[in-house]
């Protein structure tokens, strides 16, 4: 790969969230979790008690389904959203929280795979997460959407590299408080 190669996939690496997520079940979960600012749906739709739910929880736009295609392409179920942006978390600050469980994840460069990592850290009472800046898949609306929103429940602290953050998350934890535990990364 030449150096400009290396140098789109760091800028994608590091790009925010997706400012447009669809499916219904991601928009209702980072509904719920009060991201939302606006959601498109599909006139048309059948009934769905997840769409009530979005309709309390989120101002809805009715949309013909060709404008939602282009608001968000591919399987959408008929459902986008426009989210507020992500709140930028750094180590220290995510280590400041006392998280009881935080997954550090390293090299993991496909969106669904990362999105369903996340909704499986979230669902096991994970407080955050803890990704490499560099060789690592973005937040992206794929990855939301694999996490079935779960994404936008996690703090979420973007690191130059996961070997340094977890010695560092040793060294600032208080490990006295807790059963022995293997904090080591390989280099």
């Amino acid at each position: 790969m030449n150096d400009r190669g290396r140098n789109r996939q760091r800028r994608r690496a590091v790009a925010p969230a997706a400012a447009v997520i669809h499916g219904r079940n991601a928009v209702l979960e980072a509904a719920r979790a009060g991201q939302v600012v606006k959601v498109f749906q599909a006139s048309g739709l059948g009934h769905d008690p997840r769409l009530d739910e979005l309709a309390r929880l989120a101002p809805i736009e009715v949309v013909p389904p060709e404008r939602l295609e282009a608001i968000a392409a591919g399987v959408h179920q008929g459902v986008a959203a426009e989210l507020k942006p992500r709140r930028e978390w750094t180590l220290k600050e995510l280590l400041a929280t006392d998280p009881t469980l935080l997954v550090a994840l390293d090299g993991i460069m496909d969106p669904q795979n990362l999105g369903a990592i996340l909704r499986s850290a979230e669902v096991a009472g994970a407080a955050g997460a803890i990704i490499p800046e560099h060789r690592s898949a973005p937040l992206s609306a794929a990855a939301v959407k694999a996490s079935s929103g779960a994404s936008e429940l996690l703090r979420v602290a973007h690191v130059s590299g996961i070997p340094s953050a977890v010695r560092g998350a040793a060294a600032e934890s208080r490990l006295e408080d807790h059963p022995p535990l293997d904090f080591r990364a390989d280099e």
